[in-house]
């Protein structure tokens, strides 16, 4: 389902990051004993945005980051054909000495959302009042929880 859910967010992807999962360093964070600033528990500790105790985020360091990533990965992405259902991120590519493209995690990920999508289809043929019941009961109770207004 994790399809049928990502067609009715639709693309909201971010002009900075646009042809991956990736966010922008600093969505989302975590902030280690000495105050460092990290951009997600997940990456390379390398990659720190800031400290606590001396400014909070470091907007330079954040652009170097999104820079080098769109540098050494995003260009290999323009032109993926799953681009828009992509979810590798920072953490995917990101090591002690950089990002370092691989087109072996790539290729992994390409053929895992075929599978996916195949079944998916399955479904939608096989069984579509199912995958209707199942958003419907899912946007039904977040509706109930965030009211209409949203």
């Amino acid at each position: 389902m994790e399809f049928a859910f990502h067609i009715m967010y639709g693309d909201k992807r971010n002009s900075i990051t646009p042809y991956s999962g990736t966010c922008v360093p600093g969505e989302k964070m975590y902030v280690s004993t000495d105050g460092t600033v990290h951009m997600c528990e997940k990456v390379n500790p390398r990659y720190s945005i800031g400290n606590v105790n001396s400014g909070g985020l470091d907007a330079k360091k954040i652009a170097d980051i999104t820079n080098e990533y769109n540098r050494e990965i995003s260009t290999h992405c323009r032109n993926c054909e799953i681009s828009k259902l992509c979810s590798l991120c920072f953490k995917a590519f990101g090591g002690a000495d950089g990002f370092v493209y691989d087109e072996n995690i790539c290729n992994t990920l390409r053929e895992h959302v075929r599978e996916t999508l195949s079944e998916y289809a399955e479904l939608l043929e096989k069984r579509p009042q199912e995958v209707e019941r199942i958003t419907g009961e899912y946007y039904g109770k977040v509706m109930e929880v965030v009211g209409e207004g949203c």
